[in-house]
């Protein structure tokens, strides 16, 4: 059973964003201004940044505008990872599902070099020393 994940659309974020907060403080702020400041939050949410050493003042209305973004991000972020998810065990062991027999299909070269490669070449090299 295969589920069907939602493509992200950053302006159907922003939509519901504004319209969840929008509902907490009704119409305090002009339609276009509430937009502006919004889409400002999400942008420079989904910018990584480091923040090393100094201390990051962040605003009230930040905190609201992540906090509803995480919220969407853990939702959607759940809803693909159960959609990969295998339950299925066979004598004691976990049988993978599609999505890994898939990567595991079209990958499985480049994921044994990552794993046995430096060891390989590790023992070729002490092997060429002796």
């Amino acid at each position: 059973m295969e589920k069907e994940i939602e493509k992200y659309d950053p302006s159907r974020l922003m939509e519901m964003v504004r319209d969840r907060i929008r509902a907490t403080y009704v119409s305090l702020i002009p339609e276009t201004q509430w937009t502006q400041m919004v889409q400002k939050e999400i942008n420079t949410f989904f910018t990584e940044y480091d923040t090393g050493y100094r201390t990051e003042r962040i605003s009230p209305f930040r905190k609201i505008v992540y906090s509803e973004l995480e919220k969407k991000a853990k939702e959607i972020a759940n809803r693909y990872l159960e959609s990969i998810s295998s339950n299925q065990w066979e004598n004691d062991k976990c049988v993978p599902g599609e999505f890994v027999k898939q990567l595991f299909a079209e990958k499985s070269g480049e994921i044994l070099l990552g794993v046995l490669g430096g060891m390989v070449q590790n023992a070729i090299n002490n092997a060429r020393t002796y």
